[in-house]
């Protein structure tokens, strides 16, 4: 399984933490993690990444964003 070290910010909140990500879950089953794992409420919610600059959504692979290693993947209500 492939991996990648990335920096996840959460803007509302003003907190980021650095998360080792797979990359072969979809970036929807990303966003549940992470709204289960930080307790966000938001019923929407969207990730955004910063170098390459994407947005993070849909059941598309992780793997198909050509993510880097060390980007900045973040959510802002």
């Amino acid at each position: 399984m492939d991996e990648l070290s990335v920096v996840f910010e959460d803007r509302s909140r003003r907190t980021s933490c650095d998360l080792l990500i797979p990359l072969d879950i979809t970036a929807h089953q990303l966003v549940l993690a992470l709204k289960e794992s930080f307790q966000i409420n938001s019923p929407k919610m969207y990730l955004r990444c910063e170098q390459p600059d994407a947005l993070l959504c849909g059941h598309e692979l992780l793997s198909q964003f050509r993510l880097q290693p060390g980007c900045v993947i973040y959510h802002q209500d």
